[in-house]
């Protein structure tokens, strides 16, 4: 699996981001609801553009833990019922 983050521009001052998430060769776009300014023209805008970067980059990661707890969840179900066939056999 890959997550990656994109940024479109929707307007001439603002930009939204979003996660593509990629995976056995099907990609879905997630919306994450953040915008980032393309020019900050202040310190304060600087440092939103900043803050909301972490914020996308945590929620990155945070699709990539649940998928490799999904996966590791479905490999001990398997490994179990392995378990359980050669156990009454």
């Amino acid at each position: 699996m890959n997550v990656i983050i994109r940024k479109r521009q929707t307007s001439k001052d603002k930009s939204s981001l979003s996660l593509e998430i990629t995976k056995n060769g099907k990609r879905r776009v997630e919306s994450l609801g953040l915008f980032l300014y393309n020019i900050p023209k202040t310190k304060e805008e600087n440092f939103e553009n900043k803050q909301t970067m972490a914020l996308a980059e945590h929620m990155r990661a945070q699709r990539l833990i649940e998928d490799k707890t999904n996966n590791l969840e479905r490999f001990e179900l398997i490994r179990a019922k392995k378990t359980f066939l050669i156990t009454i056999a």
